[in-house]
């Protein structure tokens, strides 16, 4: 695994993410694919810039999430409850 390039990584990684449904996390990607998590890091110095590389986005504590995004989950909720969200 060691001798993957960039693009069979990124290859890979969105495989993975097709096949599970969401953007792996390291585990996952270790468990389903078997690249190691230091290979990613050697390659895109972070395993955040791996997903951008990529195109995934995970969700979760640790994660950014830009305004509009923030902002839409804010309005989903504030129909879903029908007033503002006091807390």
């Amino acid at each position: 695994m060691s001798g993957m390039t960039r693009e069979e990584i990124i290859a890979m990684m969105q495989e993975c993410a097709a096949k599970l449904g969401h953007a792996p996390s390291q585990t996952e990607l270790r468990k389903e694919t078997g690249i190691m998590p230091w290979l990613v890091s050697k390659t895109f110095g972070t395993y955040g810039r791996a997903l951008k590389a990529c195109g995934l986005e995970r969700t979760g504590s640790g994660y950014t999430v830009d305004r509009r995004t923030m902002f839409v989950a804010w309005a989903e909720t504030v129909r879903k409850l029908g007033k503002m969200p006091t807390a």
